[in-house]
């Protein structure tokens, strides 16, 4: 029983087994911030490119929203033309809108129009290579999803039933080779077509969350004809999966790989803090947002109260579901355990994965700058990234989409767009099975050891 605990819920932090969409992301200032973005479509062949869009004849609602998402991209992303080949943007911009004109003319509903209208701009964006810039979900859409009753994971680079409707055999645990007749990596490979990333950590992440949406397979050119999904298993067995719609999918009963989930992985609050241990104070940063009734600097304030209370030599500041928000809400905690790391008052370890993401990013490298030693695998969000997302919604349908509008370059030293951990140590099968944390066992077991 924790001798103590304090913690900040914010408003509610429900994330779907099926699609996660993008957090908000604040401005922050870089020392190596690029100028502002401006059009750069000056070459011949790249303003004839953008004349000839722009002159295409669209006779649909949903047509009009591309062209108008075309432009606005493309001017206000703070390096388009160096991110993407922009005659190709073009072309595709193109076949998009006269997608949405043959739905316009076809017996499809409004729904279905949308629908496909989002997936489309999902495709446009992923064409950047940048997690920022990306299309949210109107909720019509996702109501309109049609689901199989299985969610798949992962889990050391092996792709994990991790849960699946009752009505089906229990498979949880068993390991998927093929997806409508495609081996996994061509799977996974396909999925990026319609995700905003810049890791490949982030874009099989992302692509592990919508590998049971019908839509989202079909978008990305790996749907069945029948509308089944057809998945194939290492043990030689396959299953044929019915879809059903979004309302159901969420009233099934499920037959589940991790039934018992630790506090140090899963908490609801956003941020929170408790003994771990008898030397060991427990940080669990999941929102950088403030509450309202229990501010982040109020937070800080007692965690190192706690912390000096109850004589910790440990700390452990837990990354791993933090997607970003405000980084300087953090800067005064980050300079008070540098001061506390170089009297030696404490030894501080920050757990990183792939949920950890955008500014979440920039202060798990400041910890590091202070002495931290990062445990986990690696992030989804990049070191150096484009961010001060700009949203707009399209005239319209009034889907909101974000936009990024500056660099933020973080680190020069930087060998991969992700995070590396200094001690790698990822989640097995047997770990999720019987509810393991083994990152946080990792540091009670080796901190006494190490000699910082």
């Amino acid at each position: 029983m924790s001798l103590f605990v304090f913690k900040g819920f914010g408003e509610s932090n429900i994330t779907s087994i099926i699609t996660k969409i993008l957090p908000k992301s604040k401005s922050t200032t870089s020392s190596q911030a690029k100028k502002d973005a401006v059009p750069r479509y000056n070459t011949i062949e790249q303003m004839r490119a953008l004349g000839n869009l722009n002159d295409v004849k669209t006779f649909s609602e949903e047509g009009s929203d591309i062209l108008f998402f075309a432009n606005v991209i493309i001017k206000k992303h703070q390096d388009f033309d160096f991110l993407v080949d922009f005659m190709t943007f073009c072309d595709e911009c193109t076949k998009s809108i006269q997608l949405m004109d043959e739905l316009a003319f076809s017996d499809a509903s409004k729904e279905d129009r949308l629908t496909a209208l989002y997936f489309e701009l999902c495709k446009l964006t992923a064409m950047l290579n940048d997690q920022h810039t990306f299309v949210k979900p109107p909720q019509t859409v996702i109501n309109n999803y049609m689901v199989y009753p299985i969610n798949l994971t992962t889990i050391e680079k092996k792709l994990i039933i991790t849960a699946i409707g009752s009505m089906y055999e229990n498979n949880v645990g068993e390991e998927v080779i093929e997806i409508n007749g495609y081996p996994i990596g061509q799977v996974h490979k396909a999925m990026k077509t319609i995700i905003s990333s810049s890791t490949e950590v982030y874009s099989v992440r992302q692509g592990d969350y919508q590998l049971n949406i019908q839509q989202a397979l079909d978008a990305a050119g790996i749907g069945s004809k029948d509308g089944y999904l057809v998945i194939k298993l290492a043990n030689g067995h396959s299953m044929k999966l019915e879809p059903v719609s979004y309302k159901v999918f969420k009233s099934l009963y499920y037959n589940v790989l991790r039934e018992n989930v630790p506090k140090t992985i899963y908490s609801g609050t956003w941020y929170e803090a408790w003994d771990l241990s008898q030397d060991c104070l427990f940080v669990k940063y999941n929102v950088s947002e403030n509450d309202a009734n229990y501010k982040v600097s109020q937070f800080i304030t007692d965690l190192f109260y706690a912390y000096d209370a109850n004589n910790f030599s440990t700390m452990i500041i837990d990354f791993r579901s933090n997607q970003g928000g405000d980084a300087e809400l953090l800067e005064p905690f980050i300079k008070k355990l540098e001061k506390y790391i170089s009297e030696e008052k404490c030894s501080a370890y920050v757990l990183i994965g792939p949920d950890t993401f955008s500014y979440a990013v920039s202060n798990v490298l400041d910890l590091k700058k202070i002495g931290c030693m990062l445990v986990g695998t690696p992030t989804g969000g990049a070191t150096n990234y484009y961010g001060s997302i700009k949203t707009f919604e399209l005239p319209n349908t009034n889907i909101a989409v974000g936009c990024a509008t500056r660099y933020h370059f973080k680190d020069k030293n930087a060998i991969s767009k992700s995070l590396s951990p200094d001690v790698f140590i990822d989640f097995s099968i047997d770990d999720y099975i019987l509810g393991n944390d083994p990152q946080v066992n990792w540091v009670l077991t080796n901190v006494s050891s190490i000699t910082r």
